[in-house]
């Protein structure tokens, strides 16, 4: 089994695409803040940036987290009115199922 059987690129690169323009759409002015651990509340690095997002690995336990990261709200309105959560549920999800259910 192969990767490209259960999730075909070309809907993942879509997916991608969507979540990329969703992230600027709901998140590019999001009040931010700096949170400790979600785990354990200990003190993290940082880490890395991914899609304009920064992580931070916690000192104790090694849970990456994002930090500094957006109010709640500004996620539930991305879970709600996002284009890449709409594509995952309507079109990615069911046009995968039938290879998951097979193959995993």
């Amino acid at each position: 089994m192969r990767e490209n059987d259960i999730r075909p690129q070309k809907l993942f690169d879509e997916l991608l695409r969507l979540n990329n323009l969703d992230v600027e759409t709901h998140f590019k002015n999001a009040k931010i803040k700096h949170i400790n651990c979600p785990a354990c509340c200990a003190i993290g690095n940082h880490s890395f940036i991914k899609n304009n997002f920064s992580f931070d690995e916690c000192n104790k336990c090694k849970t990456i987290y994002v930090s500094p990261r957006p109010d709640k709200k500004y996620f539930d309105r991305y879970y709600k009115d996002s284009l890449s959560a709409k594509y995952w549920a309507t079109t990615f999800y069911k046009e995968t199922e039938k290879n998951r259910r097979e193959l995993l």
